[in-house]
């Protein structure tokens, strides 16, 4: 992309910031930026500052002192494209059409200079790489480096404007690096573009690029396992495998920097970042973003020499623009708290708590829509109410847990993870067994493939929990949740146990029921689960059940592509076991063992679902939802969807095979049920999407909406596939990101 054909000023650059609508995240963006000014005073950079400035009160309606700061530039800088491209779009806005004219004219006039088009560029260059990271963390460095690039190449900059580029350019390498998909070359990269500008006059860009070679040293793999691993690719002969190196060891290489300067070739070889970032504040001893940094990387190995460091920080500059330096001291805190290490009396713990309490409450005041935030001070209430005020403190912590649920959209699927997990413990301490289930099953939910849950704890927490449920009631619907729970904490780690042999018996019991129901679907995944915990007599029951399941899956097949009339089919059409293709149908675990057994006679007895709520909660409806879903996807409704719905929230559901009364029109009680029913969940999956009833389910939907009413159909995306384009208007839960149950609660409930 040829960044020269843009146009200047920032408006046209689509930034996050624009679309923050949170008075407080613009504040500590103002904040940041004002303190920045007197750091780049001396260098051109400072216009890119206060052009960051002029751009945040624009987003503020701020539009006086947008433009006063705009003006002040051109006093200085009266060639400045940036400002007078955003003098002529405030005053576009403003309806001044002849300062817009005249504003325009100058900036014509003026963007003939190789100079001036290369200090606009250097300017765009700083705020996409800045203005987005202090809070979203949105940063397009490919972007921003393209800017700096470019603005070299213009051959318009003096030798210390070119150093500054160099700079900025290295700091966005160094941030590619800490991201996990990180190429060799941006760690080179870095360390070339930051050893460039150590030479220059300005300190604050000295003790930055010194700042952040301390990062790129303090999160290397040990000096001497990346020259191993070099030597061992320029050796054919060696027998070693590489993949015994870590990821992080095969990506990286020796810079050639290194060899530019002795002092940076030690401090790398002997993994001494404290060198480089003492380095830094012999060069600027106040300057926070360099102690913050230092506090950061320092936090792994000396707690209390971070806290130190972070104290500093806070005296230095204790304004809402270094709101980091609170959260990492909050979180250092509360990590202490949390952990209750051996060094700290009780009376240490509580100041340690308290002090974290302090500047989680500081930073939510600064930045209140924050729910990572909000969640940390919900956690640090909790871990209080160990030692003092257990009830109030134990309050404070479930109110402010729900406030930080409110917000989880906006967050990684770690700290929903972390978040639904603290949540689930407090629950537990306040003797909601029930919900602490629920806030359990969403931690396991967010959590990716071999997570670590707190060694999991977490699911061994929700299987406990689970356990003492069904043994308490001794509910098939219990039993039922507690199998496929436990095959979800299976398949998210594959290091987690849990036997069912206690009650393998109820579950092939179960499975019974099942089958006997139709629900073919549950009663195969059910087997599944047990089978590697059964004793031989068991096993040999499974496999007939099995049998039994292949046989009335073949048996409904035939019966959906027979004629309306449904026809008898034939006694020669109709599979028997003897000619039925095991090997074909039964589940990778046991189909290699499964032998000829004769049928066994199966009795429907109890439901293994839920039993519907007597009444719905909204008024003039037979029902609060209508389930559309695949029957394959009937574990997870019956077992994920319906338990929170109608046990924790009091809803009243429709699914078919539960609510249908036999003999009636399929049909017909779909129409029926949709109408009746408030809202209609369609429950995306692969197998939805290749399911016609189930699209014509949820199309039918959309068209007894009445007319001047809120969409009736809710997408919920349960795996990874593409959405129809109808349903694709529509906002969805991708249950892949983030459960937002409270959401979902707040829809089905009619004010």
């Amino acid at each position: 992309m040829d960044t020269m054909e843009e146009p200047a000023g920032f408006f046209s650059l689509h930034l996050n910031i624009q679309e923050q609508s949170t008075s407080s995240e613009l504040n500590v963006k103002l904040a940041s930026h004002l303190k920045r000014i007197n750091s780049y005073k001396d260098i051109p950079i400072q216009f890119a500052v206060k052009n960051t400035i002029g751009f945040i009160y624009t987003c503020q309606s701020n539009y006086y002192e947008a433009e006063k700061k705009f003006e002040g530039i051109l006093k200085e800088d009266p060639r400045n494209l940036n400002a007078l491209a955003n003098l002529e779009e405030l005053c576009r806005r403003l309806k001044r059409t002849k300062d817009s004219k005249r504003y325009r004219t100058q900036l014509k006039d003026y963007s003939k200079y190789d100079a001036c088009k290369a200090r606009c560029l250097v300017e765009k260059g700083y705020i996409v790489a800045f203005d987005t990271y202090d809070v979203s963390y949105e940063v397009n460095y490919e972007l921003s480096t393209n800017y700096f690039e470019q603005a070299i190449r213009t051959k318009g900059l003096s030798a210390e404007e070119i150093k500054t580029c160099h700079c900025f350019i290295g700091i966005n390498y160094v941030r590619k690096y800490l991201n996990p998909m990180h190429q060799a070359e941006d760690y080179c990269q870095s360390f070339e573009h930051l050893f460039e500008a150590t030479t220059s006059n300005n300190k604050k860009i000295q003790a930055t690029c010194w700042s952040y070679l301390g990062n790129l040293v303090g999160y290397k793999p040990p000096a001497d396992k990346i020259m191993e691993y070099q030597q061992l690719l320029q050796d054919p002969t060696s027998n070693t495998e590489i993949y015994q190196y870590t990821r992080s060891v095969r990506k990286l290489r020796v810079p050639q920097t290194l060899e530019k300067n002795s002092e940076l070739k030690d401090y790398w070889y002997r993994n001494d970042y404290r060198g480089c970032f003492e380095k830094a504040l012999t060069i600027l001893p106040e300057d926070t973003d360099t102690l913050n940094k230092y506090a950061k990387v320092i936090v792994r190995k000396n707690k209390k020499k971070a806290l130190a460091l972070l104290h500093d920080s806070i005296c230095f500059d204790p304004t809402e623009s270094n709101w980091y330096a609170h959260q990492m001291r909050a979180q250092i805190y509360m990590q202490i708290g949390e952990d209750e290490y051996e060094e700290y009396k009780e009376a240490d713990t509580i100041h340690n708590l308290q002090m974290a309490k302090d500047d989680f409450v500081r930073i939510c005041n600064c930045t209140p829509d924050r729910s990572t935030q909000l969640g940390q001070l919900a956690q640090v209430y909790h871990l209080l109410s160990h030692y003092e005020n257990p009830d109030s403190n134990m309050k404070l912590a479930l109110a402010t847990f729900t406030q930080a649920l409110q917000k989880t959209d906006e967050v990684s699927s770690h700290h929903c993870k972390l978040l639904h997990e603290w949540h689930g413990n407090c629950l537990q301490e306040y003797d909601e067994q029930l919900q602490a289930i629920e806030s359990y099953k969403r931690a396991v939910e967010c959590s990716w493939k071999n997570m670590k849950l707190k060694r999991n704890n977490t699911m061994k927490k929700l299987v406990f929990l689970l356990r003492n449920k069904y043994d308490h009631t001794k509910h098939d619907k219990d039993l039922g949740e507690l199998v496929y729970w436990v095959y979800v904490c299976k398949e998210k780690n594959d290091k987690f146990e849990e036997e069912l042999k206690e009650y393998t018996s109820s579950i092939i019991s179960l499975a019974e029921k099942c089958i006997a129901r139709k629900n073919l679907d549950i009663a195969d995944h059910f087997l599944d689960v047990i089978f590697s915990e059964l004793h031989e007599e068991q096993k040999n029951r499974v496999k007939t059940l099995k049998l039994a399941i292949i046989t009335e899956k073949h048996i409904m097949t035939l019966v959906e592509q027979s004629n309306d009339d449904r026809a008898k089919v034939s006694d020669e059409e109709q599979p028997s076991l003897s000619t039925l293709s095991v090997e074909d149908n039964l589940s990778e675990t046991s189909c290699k063992q499964v032998a000829m057994q004769p049928n066994v006679e199966i009795q429907a007895e109890h439901t293994c679902m839920l039993s519907p709520l007597p009444q719905a909660y909204n008024a003039g409806f037979e029902y609060d939802f209508f389930v559309c879903h695949s029957p394959k996807d009937s574990i997870w409704v019956y077992y994920n969807l319906l338990t929170k719905l109608e046990t924790g929230y009091n809803l009243k559901g429709c699914v078919e095979d539960r609510d249908f009364l036999p003999g009636e029109s399929i049909i017909n009680s779909r129409t029926t049920a949709i109408k009746k029913s408030y809202k209609v969940l369609a429950i995306v999956s692969k197998d939805f999407l290749n399911n016609d009833q189930c699209q014509h389910q949820y199309q039918q939907a959309m068209i007894t909406r009445e007319p001047g009413t809120p969409p009736k159909v809710i997408p919920i995306k349960i795996d990874d596939c593409t959405m129809p384009d109808d349903l694709a208007l529509y906002t969805c839960i991708d249950v892949k990101k983030s459960y937002d149950w409270e959401k979902l609660e707040r829809i089905l409930k009619c004010p």
